[in-house]
């Protein structure tokens, strides 16, 4: 009996741990949270950049996206910032995710449901500008994931 304890407290730890029930537990896999971070860029106003300082948050504009290229987001105004998500982000937004009627991301994201209005409040939306795909975080549960997985943040040049 002990052992088996034993052997169920070394499993329990080897996945990360127990849950703190913090928000930030849920979604979360122990697998997503072991693979490699992702990279996300965005280029912002000085006082959204300013409130990402303060709160650590990225803050919610009409449809807030993101993109995963900096050259994609750096031909936009403002701050250009880059973020570091824990891996498995793009996956939690995906389970959560819609997206548009392009061949790119229907080549990419095909089995996600097609964007309807009210999107901004619920899902992720992946959207093919060009040659890649970015991502619309809304003003809810898309905003709230990502924000959620944010490890780290800078001001970078363009």
């Amino acid at each position: 009996m002990i052992r088996l304890i034993l052997l169920l407290l070394t499993l329990l730890f080897s996945l990360g741990g127990p849950a703190t029930g913090k928000y930030s537990d849920f979604g979360h896999s122990s697998f997503a949270a072991k693979s490699a971070p992702e990279t996300f860029y965005r280029a912002m106003s000085q006082g959204h950049y300013d409130q990402l300082l303060a709160t650590g948050k990225l803050p919610a504009t009409a449809e807030t996206f993101i993109s995963p290229t900096k050259a994609f987001a750096a031909n936009y105004d403002g701050v250009l910032v880059q973020f570091n998500v824990r891996g498995g982000t793009t996956s939690a937004l995906q389970g959560i995710g819609v997206r548009d009627a392009s061949a790119l991301t229907g080549q990419l994201h095909g089995g996600l449901p097609s964007v309807s209005k009210g999107w901004t409040s619920t899902n992720a939306f992946f959207k093919a500008e060009g040659t890649q795909v970015n991502i619309g975080l809304g003003r809810g549960a898309g905003l709230d994931t990502f924000n959620s997985n944010i490890l780290n943040f800078q001001a970078i040049p363009k």
